[in-house]
């Protein structure tokens, strides 16, 4: 069979009913160690087909058809594939998300896409890597045969990404871990369900999650009311951390057990930072839900069991909520986890409720400092509440609505020890993570975060599941949009599947945690927002418009940001001898476009001196491409763009006004008369200004008398000259001849090369010395130069 494979990068989204725009069958990266990335391998088969991944050998229940397996190799063994699935959106166009654990998949047709990932080691010593994508096929008892082959280098950059946990940028995605026990058919809180809790917990962790989330009374939400919804139904409530009972004397008793064990799971992932009550303040839909409370307005739904008439009910009066409420407070004080502690509010927008509400906790805290939290977009609670709240997020339209009045709430938030992040839900359209959305978007929340100055960003679902997310994800549209709900989907081995959307967020946030390093190594705040207003568009033309949208004007092109980004790490977060190792490794993977850029951080380094740069850059590195040559590695066509891409280098050096500091050996270059066969001659000009010396180049069909005279006028220290043909090679011999006969014993050596030329012939007519091809001149020169000093 026929297979077409096409790479693409991390931020492309395949729709099904699509082939991709272009075809590229090689792709280069640029990452710094430690960083995760990605990119993306397409196929198409011109027949249905089973693919398989790496060393897999599964076969499909058709039993031995057609089958193809995709492996990827090199880079060191640090790249892994796997499968995308595909789900609907609101249109029904079918796009890839889900990263699947499948190794086996059978397809009919169309293209699919397989993602694949890796980190580079904060500890490694690579400079460039080199992986291989490559398809085999079979079919039947026959053997594989090779399909094709694609290529990604992967430059890595001298600089040690942080861990996320260890960043600057706090992540608070809310936890709903109810849901989490419905795709297996747990009972809340078992141990089971604690399993899945875990490993939910250690995905987050590994996004630098920040925040616990505390549900501590039942259907806060209220289940999103989604007993309301009939087409594909989804349970949405979520239940109680706490074991409230009433024992048989009516006393109320709270069981802190399983509260403690998530909180103890949390920390152990390093999710510690804070931790967010939810259900206590600002629950939703008392009017269609309901609310048991008899004397209180705020719906506050506390299951109890009554031990007495073994029976469960809720809690119905102010102050068995009050009692409760103050034994939860004083379990966290005890438990010395009160500092952390915030009542978290989602989108309160009754100010006279949220007073009374306020009045009622400030009750049960006593003496104890209550800090409230609020994921706020309406604009009265902002203007009423905004500065009693300790901590505040806002949602995208209420942010740009007015970016420097919330520059100004920030300040004064942080002034008292608060903080304000973003976030955003079903609404904005724009700058969001559903299935719709530019899979970029997801990538650039850490790039606007950090233009808005802001700490982090919340999300109200990062799993949220529908009744079979893998699917239908699809949910009370045109209010919900396909992904809103959801960063991961349930695993058939109870763990989490990532989404490309989630793993785009994570690529944005450590792009905001680089920024956050290239600001405090030297680049100013207004230098880097300036950098980035160029590609996320002008603060003062955000704005907020009808209908919950805002106007952004953003560049949706992922590779001018990691263009920037990189640049800037290369400008600040590199060492003098990391720079200089750039220039070098540039030159030997032949990259032409980027070279400039590093003779530019380097000459902004007080440290670097010019020759540093000319022999531990340019000369190291064209002497690591001509090893590779001599391995074997190389061919001439590679080392002559390694050459050109020195040449780009000393242009750029030329351009800043740059001159070369020091001497250099002078070689008076020529073709000799009645020959006007240049490539091999050019070949050697390129290699000797690589190698540092000062070439003349006359060109071709030069008598002995001009190249003589070119000599003595620019007191050449070497002449070279080549020859392809046996007739004109006599005018070699004249020359040695004429420069024996007037000179007075200190004359320029001579090598000769070409075609015609061979060793005994150079040795007849008395040259120094003949070389065989461009590499060999340039070890002939350093050997006889070296020889005639001693």
């Amino acid at each position: 069979m026929h297979l077409e494979m096409t790479l693409q990068d991390s931020s492309f989204r395949h729709r099904l009913d699509s082939a991709p725009l272009n075809s590229p069958r090689s792709l280069r990266l640029e990452v710094v160690r430690g960083e995760l990335f990605a990119f993306q391998v397409l196929i198409l088969g011109d027949a249905p087909f089973q693919c398989t991944l790496d060393q897999s050998r599964q076969i499909d229940w058709r039993g031995l058809t057609e089958r193809v397996r995709i492996e990827v190799a090199g880079a060191d063994g640090l790249l892994a594939a796997s499968f995308l699935g595909y789900v609907a959106r609101d249109d029904g166009v079918l796009v890839a998300d889900p990263i699947l654990q499948d190794r086996s998949q059978w397809i009919a047709d169309g293209w699919r896409a397989i993602w694949v990932e890796g980190r580079i080691p904060a500890d490694s010593e690579a400079r460039t890597l080199r992986a291989v994508v490559t398809s085999y096929g079979a079919n039947g008892y026959e053997p594989e045969r090779l399909l094709g082959a694609l290529v990604v280098d992967i430059d890595v950059l001298p600089h040690v990404m942080r861990p996320v946990a260890e960043g600057d940028f706090k992540l608070d995605l809310w936890q709903h871990p109810s849901s989490w026990a419905r795709p297996y058919g747990l009972e809340p809180w078992s141990d089971q369900h604690f399993a899945v809790i875990d490993t939910m917990l250690g995905e987050l962790a590994s996004l630098g999650q920040r925040v616990v989330s505390l549900v501590v009374t039942d259907f806060p939400w209220a289940g999103q009311r989604c007993y309301q919804v009939v087409e594909n139904p989804s349970n949405l409530f979520e239940y109680n951390i706490v074991g409230v009972r009433r024992n048989v004397a009516g006393e109320l008793a709270c069981d802190f057990s399983a509260l403690d064990r998530y909180v103890q799971l949390c920390f152990r992932h390093g999710i510690d930072e804070e931790i967010d009550l939810f259900g206590l303040v600002g629950n939703w839909d008392a009017i269609s839900f309901g609310n048991p409370l008899d004397d209180y307005r705020d719906p506050l739904r506390v299951a109890c069991f009554d031990e007495a008439t073994r029976s469960w009910g809720f809690l119905h009066t102010r102050e068995e909520l009050r009692e409760y409420v103050t034994r939860l407070f004083e379990h966290l004080v005890a438990a010395g986890l009160w500092d952390r502690v915030r009542v978290t509010s989602d989108e309160p927008g009754n100010v006279e409720l949220f007073q009374e509400a306020e009045q009622f906790l400030v009750s049960c805290a006593g003496d104890l400092p209550l800090r409230l939290k609020c994921a706020v977009h309406d604009q009265e609670f902002l203007r009423e509440y905004g500065t009693r709240v300790h901590d505040i997020s806002l949602n995208t339209c209420d942010l740009v609505q007015d970016l420097e009045g919330a520059e100004q709430l920030r300040a004064d938030m942080r002034a008292r020890g608060g903080d304000m992040d973003w976030y955003s839900c079903c609404f904005p359209i724009a700058l969001n993570i559903f299935l719709e959305s530019p899979l970029v978007e997801s990538r650039l929340i850490g790039w606007f975060t950090r233009f808005w100055g802001l700490s982090g960003f919340l999300r109200w679902a990062f799993a949220i599941w529908t009744s079979d997310p893998l699917a239908d994800v699809r949910y009370k549209f045109p209010k919900w949009h396909a992904g809103d709900m959801l960063f991961v989907y349930p695993g058939a081995d109870m763990r989490p599947l990532p989404s490309i959307r989630e793993r785009n967020l994570l690529f944005g946030i450590q792009d905001f945690n680089l920024l956050a390093d290239v600001e405090r190594a030297g680049a100013g705040s207004v230098e880097i927002e300036r950098a980035l207003g160029g590609l996320l568009g002008s603060k003062k033309d955000m704005r907020r418009l009808p209908e919950r949208q805002v106007a952004l004007d953003f560049e949706t092109d992922i590779t001018t940001y990691l263009t920037l980004r990189n640049d800037l790490v290369k400008r600040y977060l590199i060492s003098a001898d990391k720079r200089l190792e750039m220039i070098a490794a540039s030159i030997v993977s032949m990259r032409e476009d980027e070279i400039g850029g590093y003779i530019q951080a380097a000459l902004d380094e007080p440290s670097i001196a010019m020759q540093d740069i000319f022999i531990d850059g340019l000369q190291e590195g064209m002497r690591r491409a001509i090893e590779r040559y001599d391995r074997k590695e190389y061919d001439i066509p590679e080392l002559i763009v390694c050459a050109d891409t020195l040449h780009r280098g000393l242009r750029v050096l030329s351009d800043t006004g740059v001159q070369r500091v020091g001497s250099r050996e002078r070689v008076v270059l020529a073709v000799v008369e009645g020959d006007v066969h240049e490539v091999g001659k050019n070949i050697v000009r390129i290699m000797l200004e690589s190698a540092g010396f000062d070439v003349i180049d006359l060109g071709v069909n030069r008598t002995a008398a001009e190249i003589l005279e070119a000599a003595k006028s620019h007191g050449a220290d070497v002449i070279g000259m080549s020859s392809m043909m046996t007739t004109t090679r006599d005018h070699m011999s004249e020359l040695i001849s004429q420069l024996d006969n007037s000179t007075d014993g200190s004359r320029p050596l001579v090598v000769v090369g070409g075609g015609s030329i061979t060793p005994s012939y150079a040795d007849e007519i008395g040259a120094d010395g003949y070389a065989p091809s461009a590499p060999e001149t340039i070890r002939l020169l350093s050997r006889l130069l070296q020889e005639r000093a001693q």
